[in-house]
């Protein structure tokens, strides 16, 4: 912000507060839980969601459309806005367009409108005063029913306030226009008359009162200011730029969620570019989804409102280096954080480096000259230590206003090689992540989770986790198809199917996503004359209770680049496929997406499951990397998908590289979002089930090293039928299975893992006050506060308790949306659910008391804190507050539930 700016916003605040002495001080504010927070969008594209976590969002019909109902959960209402042209029709033929026009929007979803005929506050136009004065009589008389929202018109709004939900009180301070390049600011005397008008209407039935004001575009930090000046006037405001095009700053901030990741187009897959492969897992881990986009094709447009910040991930110059470089000093100028990875792909001149904030070195240094480590911050030499390479030196220093990562010498010239500074921070080259020879994959230079945190100014905030819930790790199980007919190597002459459903399906109760392959087992596929066998052992294994259905596809395709690249000319593929490199040899067989995907998935739902059953899950087979395409028609076919990320970390693999993300996106929304595994299949274990095939037991390490000191990942074990076909494999599976039941564990289905990702991607975080305000969906109901403190359980809603983790506090949220406090220490006043293997609903608190259903399917247990003293009732029977609380369960859908009462008043 310009030093003007600041000037204008301390005037701006002196200005408030002084208006507030003189106009609002007296008056007295509505209950501040009968305030709703309210957001105005007009533009095309609402971020939906981070806007669900208002009580009240108005769009403008005329330019946008309601996002589906999915993307805004309860207990948010939408409203429309009626512009001039819609009030004044709604004059001339009321009938007509209540139940025309109005009533069509309300079928889309609207609840309520906002009456808004564009005038002025303060303008003094008498016909437009007459005319919303008809508007009003008409809802009152043809739809009285339908809340409204009345914009300015203050005067009308006192006379008719128990018709209105709120009153929007629009250019208290700023006016919604433009000019010489500043916002033009409201009158003094303007601003104290209508002061007044807010103290008037707010006295008149309590009725909630909104001061929407506005700031430009990219200030962000002008918003902050505004809205916390308005706040501390007493006032209700909401702060947004005059198109109103992002997500305004009132009483609630909505903290953004997604990280923008520039990078390369390759004919690779994105699977395997760096962004995905090394830079979306710390992101994720810290609370953000991401998007990729090409460099030589960016966005015209980026908002903080809807980003946290840009992770540039290049590794040479682009092919529009000019381009791109105005892009990425727009941003810097707009104040979005960036965190540069590798090269900032053009070359830092004079002009590039005061633009940020760099000093640049004059002169080369000598390629063959000794490099040394002047500087080195705690950030870095995570994994192994930096090793700078002469011929990459940066060229600059950081400025004044940044601090050094990494500076090396060259005879007597110092070069910077990671830094941060004021628009974000930069790791070049070799400083991120390097090979080293003799060892698998990669190993991180930078601590990647400190560097982002720091580096892209990441605030701190709750973190929506799919690792846990209740303060317990999660455990789900998902079998490939592959071996299904395939005969086990010991006594018995068995098919893998036999062995697997008898030794573990059986054994273990508890959830399993089982997946078979059509082209294995179907009459249609490799072995016609076994398929009625085959066929037969799979409805068997379906019909198990604590089974779910899967498809593996049809032709198992083992290179999902290669064979939907080559639909459009079929000779090639089938040339390549007669080497047996791109999917599984089914005579007659020609690659078809329709039939590996929903073909395969209908094969199974009408020839093998049991009533009451059907597909739910896909599993990508072979390479695991689905195009986008491939997703959508995934979603199109109903059902959710997984596989995929190589997560692969053990003791002798030790590093944060061989972490995957939680998944990746590759297209607009969920129908183009992949969702990687928690751990891979044994294959990666077994060198490709060439030996030892006892390898899938290292497994164990994976859970351990992903579980602690952080938790990345939940448990998931997840391998092939083959498995069971050797003594060795089956023994290593079985350890597996015992070492991840040794600890406290909720097992859920895949499919229930797959829904906590997909609500991951859009659960809302907002903060107000000293209070944080969640919004999630149905399915995931647990958070991370990464730090030692602890929510305060008094003033907070649907909280049922929380435990200390190995990396933060859990927070256990009771719903979909909730609200809390922290505190340094638990005050144990009030009982709560301290862990609990199971999913809670309905949950209720009443003062010391709350009551929730509860049920898991593989022995669920509940342990409360807090409940010393109090009566603890489960379907009607006592139990010990003092004791684990263990409840009857099975691996059977739909859960089998319990009611639990804890009365401490």
């Amino acid at each position: 912000m310009s030093a003007s700016m600041c000037t204008r916003c301390s005037l701006f605040l002196w200005l408030a507060l002084g208006l507030m002495a003189a106009g609002v001080a007296g008056a007295a504010p509505p209950d501040a839980a009968s305030v709703p927070d309210i957001a105005l969008y007009y533009q095309a594209d609402p971020p939906a969601d981070q806007l669900k976590a208002f009580d009240i969002v108005v769009l403008d019909p005329a330019q946008t459309r309601l996002p589906d109902a999915a993307a805004r959960p309860g207990p948010s209402q939408w409203f429309a806005r009626l512009r001039t042209a819609d009030l004044i029709q709604l004059v001339r033929d009321p009938s007509a367009v209540v139940h025309g026009r109005l009533a069509t929007l309300k079928a889309q979803g609207y609840t309520g409108f906002l009456l808004d005929d564009g005038v002025a506050l303060g303008q003094d136009d008498p016909q437009a005063r007459e005319r919303m004065r008809q508007v009003l009589r008409i809802f009152r008389r043809h739809d009285a029913g339908t809340p409204l929202i009345l914009r300015n018109h203050v005067d009308l709004a006192l006379a008719d306030a128990r018709r209105l939900r709120a009153v929007v009180v629009d250019g208290l301070h700023t006016r919604g226009i433009v000019r010489n390049g500043l916002v033009e600011q409201t009158s003094p005397v303007l601003q104290a008359r209508a002061l007044d008008d807010v103290r008037r209407l707010r006295a008149v039935e309590n009725l909630p009162v909104v001061t929407v004001d506005y700031c430009k575009l990219h200030d962000l930090r002008c918003r902050r200011t505004r809205a916390q000046a308005l706040v501390q006037e007493g006032l209700t405001p909401y702060v947004t730029d005059p198109d109103m095009s992002v997500i305004g700053v009132g009483a609630l901030e909505v903290l953004p969620r997604k990280i923008l990741v520039v990078q390369p187009v390759s004919k690779e897959p994105i699977d395997q570019s760096t962004g995905v492969r090394l830079y979306a897992m710390p992101l994720n881990q810290l609370g953000y989804a991401l998007d990729y986009v090409d460099v030589d094709h960016l966005p015209a447009r980026l908002t903080r409102d809807r980003y946290a910040g840009v992770v540039v991930a290049l590794n040479d110059r682009p092919a529009h280096p000019r381009a791109w470089r105005d892009w990425l000093l727009d941003r810097v100028r707009e104040g979005m954080p960036v965190a540069v990875m590798g090269t900032f792909g053009f070359d830092v001149g004079p002009l590039q480096a005061r633009a940020l904030d760099l000093q640049l070195s004059p002169g080369k240094p000598d390629p063959l000259a000794r490099v040394r480590i002047v500087h080195r911050d705690p950030i870095m030499g995570f994994e192994t230590m930096p090793a700078p390479d002469p011929r990459a030196l940066s060229g600059f220093r950081v400025g004044s206003g940044g601090r050094a990562l990494l500076t090396v010498g060259v005879g007597d010239r110092q070069y910077d090689m990671a830094g941060l500074t004021r628009w974000g921070g930069f790791a070049l080259d070799n400083m991120t992540v390097v090979s080293i020879a003799g060892l698998p994959g990669d190993r991180w230079v930078l601590q990647p989770l400190e560097f982002f945190r720091q580096a892209l100014r990441l605030p701190l905030m709750p973190v929506p986790v799919v690792t846990t819930e209740n303060g317990v790790r999660l455990l789900f199980v998902h079998i490939d198809g592959d071996g299904f007919a395939s005969k086990a190597e010991f006594p018995g002459n068995q098919f893998s199917a036999q062995v697997l459903r008898d030794r573990i399906l059986k054994k273990y109760p508890i959830p399993h996503t089982v997946s078979v392959i059509q082209g294995e087992i179907g009459r249609d596929g490799m072995y016609p004359r076994l398929s009625g066998t085959l066929e037969q052992y799979a409805r068997e294994i379906f019909a198990l209770p604590n089974v779910e259905l899967a498809s593996h596809t049809f032709s198992h395709p083992f290179e999902w680049d290669k064979v939907e690249g080559s639909q459009a000319g079929r000779a090639d593929i089938e040339q390549n496929q007669s080497e047996g490199s791109f999917y599984l040899k089914i005579p007659g067989y020609t690659f078809d997406l329709d039939k590996e995907i929903s073909g395969s998935i209908d094969y199974i739902n009408t020839r093998l499951a049991p009533p009451g059953k059907r597909v739910l899950v896909l599993q990508w087979s072979g390479d695991a990397m689905p195009s986008a395409r491939a997703l959508a028609k995934t979603a199109q076919a109903g059902v959710l998908n997984i596989n995929g990320g190589d997560t692969t970390i053990t003791e002798a693999n030790k590093t944060w590289t061989a972490i995957a993300p939680i998944g990746v996106s590759k297209g607009p929304g969920d129908s183009h979002y992949q969702v990687y595994v928690g751990a891979m299949n044994e294959n990666v274990y077994t060198d490709d089930w060439q030996g030892p095939y006892y390898g899938y037991r290292n497994v164990r390490q994976t859970f351990a090293l992903t579980g602690s000191p952080i938790r990345f990942k939940p448990i998931n074990l997840y391998y092939h039928f083959y498995s069971a076909t050797k003594i060795a494999s089956l023994k290593a599976l079985e350890q597996s299975y015992d070492f991840a039941l040794r600890e406290p564990v909720y097992p859920i289905y895949t499919s229930e893992y797959i829904h906590r990702v997909l609500d991951w991607r859009h659960v809302a975080v907002g903060r107000k006050g000293g209070r944080w305000l969640i919004q999630s969906g149905e399915w995931l109901r647990e958070l991370r506060w990464p730090r030692q403190q602890v929510p305060r359980l008094d003033g907070s809603r649907n909280i049922a308790g929380y435990w200390p983790g190995p990396d933060g506090t859990y927070v256990h949220m009771g719903a979909s949306r909730a609200a809390f406090a922290l505190a340094d220490q638990d005050r144990g006043r009030y009982p709560q659910v301290a862990e609990a293997a199971g999913m809670i609903r309905s949950f209720q608190r009443e003062g010391r008391n709350m009551r929730f259903r509860f049920g898991g399917y593989y022995r669920p247990f509940l342990v409360l804190k807090g409940a010393d003293g109090c009566r603890v009732q489960v379907d009607g029977e006592h139990r010990s507050a003092r004791q684990t609380i263990w409840l009857s369960g099975t691996a059977a859908k739909p859960v089998q539930e319990h009611q639990v009462e804890v009365s401490c008043d």
